[in-house]
């Protein structure tokens, strides 16, 4: 807890004022998203991409705020409202080297980034052609990965739409 104390005067009387702030650790959320928008996120990409992610807490050489920007440029192509960033650790199981009759040695095993989640973004549903234009796009969330120690965009994609 942080607080901010002032003193000044007011006419003739002296105010003394003290605020508490709760301070925000890495992967801690900012208030705007819960850890229900984190479980929806972690539970959307679980199932939908068979990728895990855990929070972490550790020293990184990206900021916060550092990887909010780089994910905002990266995905912006799918819009949507910033929501907040975790630190976590990301494995994705199925992106990888490939290699003669195994599973592919994921390149993303256990890596230290921030997810970054987006609320609301569009996505245009497409199929088969046909004669009529899609009806509307699809409200999706979105979740980008930017590595935590190079701040490299690593990849961004869509889950079902957040809390």
């Amino acid at each position: 807890m942080k607080y901010i104390v002032g003193a000044g005067v007011l006419g003739a009387v002296v105010v003394i004022a003290a605020v508490a702030l709760p301070e925000l650790r890495p992967g801690a959320s900012s208030g705007r998203a819960g850890p229900d928008t984190f479980r929806a996120a972690a539970a959307s990409l679980r199932s939908g991409y068979e990728i895990s992610v855990t929070r972490a807490e550790a020293a990184t050489r990206v900021t916060r705020s550092e990887a909010l920007a780089t994910a905002k440029n990266e995905s912006r192509f799918l819009g949507g409202d910033l929501e907040d960033a975790h630190l976590v650790y990301f494995t994705d199981p199925y992106y990888g080297k490939v290699r003669r009759g195994r599973p592919p040695k994921p390149f993303f095993k256990h890596r230290l980034s921030w997810l970054v989640l987006f609320r609301h973004g569009t996505q245009w549903v497409s199929g088969p052609m046909s004669t009529r234009p899609p009806s509307k796009p699809a409200r999706v969330g979105v979740a980008a990965f930017v590595d935590a120690t190079t701040g490299a965009f690593l990849t961004t994609m869509t889950i079902a739409d957040l809390p």
